[in-house]
């Protein structure tokens, strides 16, 4: 619980300073979610 509050306030502090930083960061995860799903089947 406690990251992902930490988490939330960083995105929103990178979403204000560098949008194309955090469009990065989201599509980074995006491939790590998909690599572990396909991990996972």
């Amino acid at each position: 619980m406690g990251l992902d509050t930490v988490a939330s306030g960083n995105s929103r502090e990178t979403l204000a300073k560098t949008p194309a930083t955090q469009q990065q960061s989201i599509l980074r995860l995006s491939v790590i979610n998909i690599s572990t799903s396909s991990v996972g089947k």
